[in-house]
Parts: structure tokens; sequence; C-alpha cells
């Protein structure tokens, strides 16, 4: 795995990827949280809508 090499570098190139593998999967677990939160949320909003018309597709 690439992340493994590149975390047990003591390089200058090591610690840059090291930093960058950091920071891009930091991102990825607050915006990936985030994508899940509407996700849910869209839906929970299709839920409502289909339990308002009696689960009735043709009444949509």
């Amino acid at each position: 795995m690439i992340i493994s090499v590149g975390y047990r570098v003591n390089s200058k190139r090591g610690i840059a990827f090291r930093k960058w593998a950091t920071n891009l999967l930091k991102e990825y677990l607050i915006k990936g949280y985030n994508i899940n939160q509407g996700f849910v949320a869209w839906i929970e909003k299709r839920v409502r809508c289909h339990s308002r018309v009696g689960g009735n597709p043709e009444k949509i």
C-alpha cells in the first residue's frame, strides 16, 4: 500500500507525502460525512412524501 510506504520514509519527500495524505484523508472524512448527512435528509424527505400520498406511487 502506498500510504504505508509513504509513512515509513523519513526524507523530505516522505514528510511532504505524509502531510498531503493526512490532509486529503481529513478532507475526505469531513466532506464524506456531510454528503452522507445530505443523502439521509434526501431519503427522509422522500419517505415523508411517500407516506403522505398513502404509498401510492401514481399519486406522486
